[in-house]
């Protein structure tokens, strides 16, 4: 996420001084919009782990 939201930044800094124009960042958004991704990667994760987990289970491995 960090990677990403400064990515973003820098070329949003990048294409409104193009432009012309100033870069306003709103960091409460960028925030809260941070949060909710990283919720729904632990949500997803915790979801996929029991699949997982029974697929990992030396029968499955033999079977597959």
């Amino acid at each position: 996420m960090l990677a990403a939201t400064g990515t973003g930044i820098g070329l949003a800094t990048l294409v409104t001084r193009l432009l012309g124009t100033s870069v306003t960042v709103d960091w409460a958004t960028i925030a809260a919009l941070a949060g909710t991704c990283v919720a729904l990667v632990f949500l997803v994760t915790a979801l996929a782990l029991p699949a997982l987990r029974t697929a990992m289970r030396p029968d499955s491995i033999r079977t597959e």
